[in-house]
């Protein structure tokens, strides 16, 4: 994250220092080119699992938010980054089995969240 910058857990991806430094003019084209939300986002709380595509290790995370366009993961030391696809199992808290998906990491807002959104791209053959 640049300098001047901070993340928060209120919903916003970034916010801007008030005292502007030399950096200041670049972190402001960052957050105007962010695209703006248009779903609604609905706040959740259930286990996910997620595991990278072609790896065996299996990631437990919390599920914080959920829109149509994604969903919002949290956890310790989340081995995923931008750009990776993964399997995900949803730990809904209904009768029934776990919802199986997958999805890409599309953004990380901050450490340990993780913005993901489905479905990931077909396996290249």
């Amino acid at each position: 994250m640049a300098p001047g910058a901070h993340a928060s857990s209120d919903g916003v991806d970034a916010v801007l220092a008030l005292l502007p430094g030399p950096e200041w003019d670049d972190r402001l084209v960052d957050v105007l080119q962010m695209p703006t939300r248009k779903q609604m986002r609905f706040e959740i709380s259930f286990g996910v699992e997620a595991r990278p595509r072609h790896r065996t290790i299996t990631q437990r995370s919390l599920a914080l938010n959920i829109s149509a366009g994604g969903i919002l993961i949290e956890g310790r030391d989340l081995e995923l980054h931008a750009g990776d696809d993964v399997s995900l199992l949803l730990q809904i808290p209904a009768p029934g089995d776990p919802v199986e998906g997958r999805a890409r990491v599309i953004r990380q807002p901050i450490e340990e969240r993780l913005g993901l959104a489905g479905p990931a791209s077909a396996p290249h053959s």
